[in-house]
């Protein structure tokens, strides 16, 4: 456990307000931050799927419990406040959509894993009410094991939904959220030309956008 405190010490720099994990996106524009095939406005764009994919491992590497911050970084020759807001914008919409879907996932393994128990008790029912009214013979034993089998099918179904299912759901539920909350920054740095012409660089700004 130690080791991995340290993994993630190494890995990631900290917020010395919050102490939350600040995960650091490098970009060539701003635009790189949505689908390129994605022609609609920058609030309602997809996000890049190299950049969703990249998020989402690093989110596999902080615990659930520990809040994140994103901070993107970019050149300051193309600073712009208001695509700042826009990516902001677009980011919260993409993940309070992706939260919405996972409740709405969750909402629905809740309603299969009550129809399965239904069913699994009406099958299993059904072969203990009518074995002894049934003939005895090849046919009414296949019958009867049938629903006594579909009946237990169904309760692995039901059983597996409430257990499983809805423990990777809800984790992603988390997730979505921890990202829906993460508040975003953008830091700016000298590009290679303008550190030339300028002398070292100082350090870039931070303008933190919630």
């Amino acid at each position: 456990m130690r080791e991995y405190a340290t993994y993630l010490d190494e890995s990631y720099r900290r917020d010395p307000e919050t102490g939350a994990f600040i995960v650091d996106i490098d970009l060539g524009r701003y635009a790189d931050v949505f689908n390129d095939w994605d022609r609609g406005p920058m609030r309602r764009r997809d996000i890049d799927p190299d950049l969703l994919f990249f998020l989402r491992t690093c989110s596999s590497d902080i615990p659930l419990d520990r809040p994140i911050r994103f901070s993107f970084s970019l050149s300051s020759h193309l600073r712009d406040t208001k695509k700042e807001e826009w990516i902001t914008a677009g980011l919260r919409n993409y993940f309070a959509f992706s939260a919405r879907q996972a409740h709405d996932d969750l909402r629905k393994n809740r309603a299969d894993t009550l129809r399965y128990v239904v069913i699994a008790f009406v099958l299993i029912s059904l072969a203990y009410l009518f074995q002894p009214y049934w003939p005895q013979h090849l046919l009414s034993q296949v019958a009867t094991e049938g629903l006594i089998i579909g009946g237990w099918v169904f309760l692995w179904e039901a059983i597996s939904a409430f257990v499983f299912k809805n423990r990777e759901v809800r984790r992603r539920l988390k997730e979505e959220q921890r990202f829906l909350d993460a508040p975003l920054s953008f830091e700016y740095h000298k590009s290679s030309a303008e550190a030339g012409k300028e002398g070292p660089p100082l350090g870039g700004g931070c303008v933190e956008v919630r």
